[in-house]
């Protein structure tokens, strides 16, 4: 018998030609005294530092059949979020766990962030939303 952790998982769908260096959107460059400046990704939704080795960048294929691989992982995602991507051509996805920081606990205490379709350096981001997921051991 394996037991499942509990967990919230923020996901966002992306819409790129080219996925070479859309993972340095979410990195936070550091200024001189080590302090931590805001990454692309972060300024466009308006969220403060998080810990980047809790989230997960698929890309590759649909963001439908993306979804399904990450749902192997995430039991539950695929049947709470399939009918919430956006329509288009959504070729990535980002998930953010709730080890990132405080704010990714649970959905409702989530910062506020756009919801519509938002450009950063040309990568297109939706936000689908936070769902409660099970973690596969």
């Amino acid at each position: 018998m394996s037991l499942y952790t509990p967990d919230v998982v923020t996901l966002w769908a992306i819409q790129s030609e080219i996925f070479e260096g859309v993972q340095g959107l979410f990195e936070f460059p550091s200024t001189e005294d080590d302090e931590p400046q805001a990454s692309p990704f972060a300024r466009a939704y308006r969220l403060g530092w998080f810990d980047t080795d809790f989230a997960e960048l698929h890309s590759g294929a649909s963001a439908a059949e993306l979804l399904s691989a990450a749902a192997q992982q995430c039991r539950t995602l695929d049947e709470q979020a399939v009918g919430r991507l956006p329509a288009g051509d959504w070729n990535g996805l980002y998930l953010v766990y709730r080890g990132a920081g405080d704010q990714w606990s649970a959905p409702e205490t989530r910062p506020p962030m756009p919801h519509g379709v938002v450009d950063v350096d040309g990568v297109k981001f939706q936000l689908v939303d936070s769902f409660h997921v099970l973690i596969r051991p």
